[in-house]
């Protein structure tokens, strides 16, 4: 999930629903593991010149990024009480749960206390097999 903006926002809602036939896999439970999540998060590193290991944490949400999240089975949520000028990106998995064409409804980022600050992705179809 990649959110750009032009400008400082304050307050940020990003509501990412899921395709039917799949559900966010929630890597907080015992119960999941979370060595995929932690591949996915390396993959996504686009800038390593730190040399991240992957096992710090991340500090985002202090400058300016996501800083809570929230995962339902047909839907994840991003939030952020300053999401500042630029791109951010928040990594998730999502599993299969059964095949077939599904639609992928629109993604939408909004701004909770001024609603009229929003954006809206396209909507998709995605094919399971």
């Amino acid at each position: 999930l990649t959110v750009t903006s032009t400008q400082d926002r304050h307050y940020v809602v990003v509501d990412d629903p899921l395709p039917a036939g799949c559900e966010a896999v929630n890597e907080s439970f015992a119960t999941e593991s979370n060595e995929l999540l932690r591949r996915a998060h390396r993959s996504a590193d686009t800038d390593d010149s730190e040399g991240d290991s992957g096992d710090e944490e991340d500090y985002s949400w202090w400058w300016g990024g996501f800083c809570h999240f929230e995962t339902y089975d047909d839907k994840v949520l991003a939030f952020a009480d300053l999401l500042s000028n630029g791109t951010h990106t928040h990594t998730y998995l999502m599993k299969a749960l059964c095949g077939g064409r599904f639609s992928m409804p629109q993604t939408k980022a909004e701004e909770m206390y001024s609603p009229e600050v929003f954006g809206w992705t396209a909507s998709k179809t995605v094919e399971i097999k």
